[in-house]
């Protein structure tokens, strides 16, 4: 590969994170720590100045609840439509959110869901 495309999917592989990390509502602060490094480093990483090995991209990808294949792929050139891509983005974050709860607390918030879609129709 060439330097240029090199440099290409390290621009793609910086953006992706950092959109991702947004949809989390995450800050680079939170998400460096959830995977045990620096957030200047992440900082780094976001903005093209560092390169991440392939072991931080799985973390990574692990984190924010995604494929290392996404964290390659350019956005631009998504086939989703946009309202697939707000379901999937709701999707992560709840189950991002939700992930700590036992069974009986998910159930709950299951049954809150339920509830607003009952009031909202």
């Amino acid at each position: 590969m060439t330097k240029s495309g090199n440099k290409n999917i390290y621009s793609i592989i910086s953006k992706r994170i950092k959109e991702e990390r947004k949809k989390l509502n995450l800050t680079q602060e939170e998400l460096a720590e959830k995977i045990n490094m620096s957030y200047k480093y992440l900082s780094n990483i976001e903005r093209n100045v560092d390169k991440p090995s392939l072991d931080l991209l799985v973390r990574l990808s692990e984190k924010l609840k995604i494929s290392v294949i996404t964290l390659l792929t350019d956005t631009k050139n998504d086939t989703k439509n946009k309202q697939e891509i707000k379901k999937d983005t709701f999707l992560r974050q709840l189950q991002y959110l939700t992930a700590d709860l036992n069974n009986e607390q998910q159930k709950e918030i299951i049954n809150i869901i339920k509830g607003v879609k009952k009031l909202s129709k």
